[in-house]
């Protein structure tokens, strides 16, 4: 069976909407559960779920990719490797476990882009845009309303490096 990009990226879309957006705006913001909310462990559990997937995308795409996806790849395996160091910070800091890889769905995806068949330069570029967008919505989330200020200022740091992915990633889908 041959996939294709929409296949793909339909696929992989309705999995990441469904897997965190909600969840995060669901979550608990109270600051009275001590130092950080079920907000902020959701926010940064995410997030390292999310650094060790573009960690792994970009690997791919420096595979895979022409050479606007490889530039875009080396650049999202190396502000997320250090995104992922800041987040480790951050937890031993207060006391939050990490995920150590990406989640299911995330790994599913990384899986589809190594398939042969799909379009890949079309496929990476539309998922980073979508990828980043729901990124920028949550990260925005925790700078604005998590309950630690180690999460808020991670959360406010990260922020631009984000939109500055989701041009590259945008800029290549056109």
């Amino acid at each position: 069976m041959k996939l294709t990009h929409a296949a793909v990226v339909a696929v992989a879309s309705t999995i990441a909407t469904l897997s965190s957006g909600a969840a995060l705006a669901a979550a608990d913001k109270s600051c009275d559960q001590g130092k950080y909310s079920a907000g902020d462990k959701m926010w940064l559990t995410g997030a390292s779920e999310g650094d060790h997937f573009e960690i792994a995308a970009g690997r791919i795409a420096l595979e895979r990719g022409n050479a606007s996806v490889k530039a875009l790849g080396k650049r999202l395996l190396n502000d997320h490797t250090n995104a992922l160091k800041e987040a480790e910070k951050v937890s031993r800091e207060l006391k939050i476990p990490l995920k150590d890889k990406p989640s299911p769905s995330q790994e599913w995806i990384l899986t589809m882009l190594q398939k042969p068949g799909v379009d890949f330069d079309a496929t990476f570029a539309d998922l980073a845009v979508r990828d980043h967008h729901q990124d920028i919505e949550e990260t925005q989330e925790a700078a604005d309303s998590g309950c630690s200020m180690a999460v808020r200022t991670l959360a406010r740091n990260t922020l631009p490096i984000l939109k500055q992915h989701l041009e590259m990633a945008e800029k290549i889908k056109k």
